[in-house]
């Protein structure tokens, strides 16, 4: 099929065109992909900056906590510590719990019985905020046996050796 010198004309344009068309789509895909490359990097740039800044601050206060973690004593005690200065010494009952010495960690389970709200909310916070740190792992609240009206905690609670 021969083709005249208008259709040769007009199909070089159409393959200028579509070459054109090409060229600036990936262009335009390339340049877009670059601009999310450099947001990503100002943003990690940035997320590396606060947790140098977070490095350097846990620097300054882990010298200082470290030994403010060290526990003397037992945790048995420790926890009958905290029962006392919340006035729950007559109340709580505590058994050591086994668990596998690799771990590090010890375990108590700690029953108290006749607590009011109050006296429940500032035991749990005195554990939980306590030094060493100690962790709540499991906790149960039902009301107490004696007084309907008091509440009964049972927890366990975990303290690293």
């Amino acid at each position: 099929m021969v083709k005249s010198r208008r259709e040769k004309l007009l199909l070089l344009l159409l393959a200028a065109l579509v070459a054109g068309a090409l060229l600036y789509y990936a262009l335009a895909g390339l340049l877009g992909y670059e601009g999310r490359l450099d947001q990503q990097i100002l943003r990690k740039q940035a997320l590396l900056a606060k947790a140098r800044t977070l490095t350097a601050r846990l620097g300054q206060f882990s010298g200082r906590s470290a030994a403010a973690r060290k526990r003397k004593g037992s945790l048995i005690g420790h926890i009958e510590q905290l029962a006392a200065r919340n006035a729950l010494k007559d109340r709580i009952r505590l058994n050591r719990v086994p668990l596998d010495k690799s771990k590090g960690l010890e375990a108590i389970d700690v029953k108290v019985d006749r607590l009011a709200l109050d006296e429940l909310v500032g035991f749990i916070y005195a554990i939980e905020n306590s030094q060493p740190i100690l962790v709540v792992d499991q906790m149960e609240i039902t009301p107490s046996i004696r007084a309907k009206d008091l509440m009964r905690l049972s927890a366990r609670v975990l303290a690293q050796k």
